[in-house]
């Protein structure tokens, strides 16, 4: 009986010896997490796995590189950047080889969005602005003339979507590539709309005293992950919230005392990767759509922002 045992036994460490180990903090989450952090000096792109190691920098340039934003497959990463002297849209690989640039011109680009489909990239510019604006980033005068415009992958094509004497920022294709959610300033009022892809329809979906803005796509397209704020634009304060796509069913996601923003979705559609304050800091954190299972990924004394998650493909085992 003995020998039995012990065979069992050595039977089991050997199935525990080569048994996989989950690369990601959650079961069935893939992908890297994408942010731009001011760590080294100025703004650069980071990436890390969800358990909130293997830091690792994809961007080295004296510029600003800002914004990224995952492709629907997870092989590229859109992202803006000021290293030729104003701000452009550019790709990269994600391992941050193969840095692309995408537009080319002497306007301000911003915050690019690759459709699902591969076709188009969405984007904020000032480029028909009628004052002269920064090309480095968005100022006080010029914040009124952002407008949302549509181009070719290969930067061709360009067509401006939104025409309005206030601004238009964070546009976001929806998963299927038929909407595109953005935030918008009209009458004054700041909140988040959503129109078709070529521009038409355009529809306001919430109508809260508050400001609401930086709107998120979940997985599945219907629900959107958004940040609500008692003011315009200040990071000081501010939750998110989620609500359907129509905009119904609006709902609280975090409490902070401080300033909690800049959601974006997991692959699964469980949870929820952003910024927040809440520390003192700005460090990208991640939570449950129901609000549970708060974990903080960065920590450190230069500021974390606009993280965005890898849509890989969901692992069933």
């Amino acid at each position: 009986m003995s020998h039995i045992r012990t065979f069992i036994a050595l039977c089991l460490f050997a199935i525990v010896a080569v048994a996989p180990v989950a690369a990601y903090a959650y079961p069935g989450e893939p992908g890297r997490i994408a942010f731009m952090s001011l760590r080294d000096g100025n703004w650069n792109i980071f990436t890390i796995n969800p358990t909130g190691r293997d830091l690792q920098r994809l961007t080295d340039d004296p510029g600003q590189d800002m914004f990224p934003a995952w492709t629907a497959d997870g092989s590229r990463l859109l992202f803006t950047s000021t290293r030729d002297g104003n701000a452009e849209v550019y790709e990269m690989n994600p391992d941050g080889s193969s840095q692309t640039r995408i537009t080319n011109n002497t306007v301000y680009d911003e915050t690019p969005m690759l459709s699902p489909d591969g076709s188009k990239i969405v984007f904020v510019s000032t480029r028909d602005a009628p004052i002269a604006c920064s090309p480095l980033g968005r100022n006080a005068a010029c914040t009124a003339y952002t407008e949302i415009y549509v181009m070719d992958a290969d930067g061709s094509n360009v067509v401006r979507l939104t025409t309005n004497a206030e601004f238009d920022l964070f546009p976001k294709f929806s998963p299927d590539g038929s909407k595109i959610a953005w935030v918008a300033q009209r009458g004054g009022n700041i909140d988040v709309w959503v129109m078709n892809a070529d521009g038409t329809d355009p529809t306001r979906l919430t109508t809260d005293p508050n400001a609401q803005s930086q709107p998120a796509w979940s997985p599945d397209g219907t629900q959107i992950a958004f940040r609500n704020s008692p003011a315009a634009t200040p990071d000081t304060i501010g939750d998110l919230w989620l609500m359907n796509a129509d905009g119904t069913g609006a709902t609280q996601l975090t409490v902070s005392p401080k300033v909690d923003l800049a959601p974006a979705w997991s692959p699964s559609g469980t949870r929820i990767v952003f910024r927040s304050n809440r520390t003192g800091n700005g460090d990208i954190y991640v939570v449950k759509d129901d609000g549970t299972q708060l974990r903080q990924l960065t920590s450190g004394d230069d500021m974390d922002a606009y993280p965005d998650w890898q849509p890989l493909a969901i692992d069933s085992n």
